[in-house]
């Protein structure tokens, strides 16, 4: 039986790891979201930058 890392089963359960993306896009997000507030990222930086 060949072992998948994306897969773990619990039971009866199968959860299934589905990575919709994975790196950076080159943009900032201020580029990313042109109409957002001056300054609003970086007043929130450090939760919402990944810790992957």
């Amino acid at each position: 039986m060949e072992r998948n890392p994306e897969q773990i089963t619990l039971g009866e359960v199968t959860v299934t790891r589905v990575k919709e993306f994975y790196g950076s896009v080159g943009m900032t997000p201020g580029e990313f979201f042109p109409d957002s507030p001056d300054g609003s990222w970086d007043e929130h930086r450090d939760w919402l930058a990944p810790d992957f």
